[in-house]
C-alpha cells in the first residue's frame, strides 16, 4: 500500500488476458491490517503499478488495491466481507483493464473495483501477503488456484447455517434478544 510495497509475492510472469481465482483459507492476524490475495505487478521494484483483490483478517474483509502511476500512491475500492475458509478471490484482466472480484463459493461474484493500466503484454501475476507490523510476519492459506472457467447467476448467498461466529473460537451465537 502507500507509495512503496512490502509484501511476500510468489509471482509467474503471464501474458495476454487472464481470469483467476483463489481461495483464501486463511489470515494470520499479525495486524488488523494484514493483506493477502491475488495481485498483478508490472515489474518487481517497489513502487510499481500494480492492481490486487486482497483480504484482511478482520473486519476489513476484501477490497480492490491499484496504484496507477510509478511511486504514486494506491488507491482502494469496494468491501465484502471475509469468511474464512470460504474467502474467494478474483482478478480478470481484459486488455487495459484489471478487475478484482469476491466471493464465497467461487462461482457467484460481487465485484470490488477496476482500473485502467497501460501495462505491457507480460506482467507478473501472483500471491501476495503482507503483515503490515515490520516486527510481525503474517502467514496465509491459499487453496485452489485456477483460471474461472463459469460464473454464477449472481443469486444473493444462501443464509449460513449455524456455526462458530468468528471461525477462530468454538463460540456459537445462535439467538440475540433484544428484550
Amino acid at each position: 500500500g502507500g507509495a512503496g510495497d512490502q509484501c511476500q509475492f510468489s509471482q509467474q510472469l503471464r501474458a495476454g488476458d487472464f481470469d483467476v481465482r483463489v481461495r483464501l483459507d486463511d489470515l494470520s492476524l499479525a495486524d488488523a491490517c494484514s493483506e493477502a490475495g491475488l495481485m498483478v505487478r508490472e515489474n518487481l521494484t517497489a513502487g510499481a503499478r500494480f492492481a490486487g483483490v486482497l483480504a484482511t483478517p478482520s473486519i476489513s474483509g476484501a477490497f480492490f488495491e491499484s496504484r496507477a502511476t510509478l511511486g504514486g500512491t494506491a488507491t482502494r475500492a469496494g468491501s465484502f466481507p471475509v469468511n474464512y475458509p470460504n474467502t474467494w478471490l478474483r482478478l480478470k484482466r481484459t486488455g487495459s483493464v484489471f478487475s478484482g472480484f469476491a466471493g464465497f463459493d467461487g462461482l457467484n461474484w460481487s465485484p470490488l473495483g477496476s482500473v485502467t493500466l497501460g501495462l505491457p503484454t507480460s506482467v507478473y501475476l501472483g500471491l501476495a501477503v503482507a503483515s503490515r507490523d515490520t516486527n510481525q510476519l503474517s502467514t496465509a492459506a491459499f487453496r485452489d488456484l485456477s483460471p474461472v472457467t463459469a460464473v454464477g447467476t449472481n443469486l444473493p448467498p444462501q443464509v449460513e447455517p449455524l456455526g462458530q461466529c468468528s471461525r477462530r473460537t468454538s463460540l456459537v451465537i445462535s439467538e440475540i434478544m433484544y428484550h
